[in-house]
C-alpha cells in the first residue's frame, strides 16, 4: 500500500505541529500508536519498512489522528493511549466513531 492510498483525516497544518496517530494493521483488530511532527513522511517510512516496529506487517488504514502544539503534549497523549486502560477505552470509542459505529 502507498501512503497516498491511506486516508489521513485533515491536512497536516490542521493537526498542529505534532500529531498522535493510530494505524490499524491487517488481520486482527491490532493498532500501532505513535507521534510525529511529519505525519505523511512517518507513514511513508512505516510503509517502506524503515521502522522495526512495523516491519513485515501491513497497514490497512490510519484509524485516528490528533494534533498538539508541543511534542510533550503529543507524547503525553500517546502514553495515555498506550499505558492506561482508560486511554485504550477512549481510543476504542474514538476509532468506533470514525468507523461510524
Amino acid at each position: 500500500m502507498r501512503a497516498e492510498e491511506l486516508k489521513i483525516g485533515g491536512k497536516p497544518d490542521e493537526f498542529g505541529p505534532f500529531c498522535v496517530y493510530v494505524l490499524q494493521m491487517e488481520g486482527k483488530r491490532e493498532f500501532y500508536i505513535g507521534h510525529t511532527k511529519h505525519l505523511q513522511k512517518r507513514i511513508e517510512q512505516h510503509l517502506r519498512g524503515e521502522t522495526r516496529s512495523l516491519r513485515g506487517r501491513e497497514i490497512i488504514r490510519v484509524a485516528h489522528t490528533e494534533g498538539f502544539a508541543t511534542r510533550a503534549e503529543a507524547m503525553r497523549r500517546e502514553r495515555y493511549f498506550l499505558k492506561s486502560s482508560r486511554g485504550r477505552a477512549k481510543l476504542e470509542v474514538l476509532i468506533g466513531e470514525r468507523e461510524g459505529g
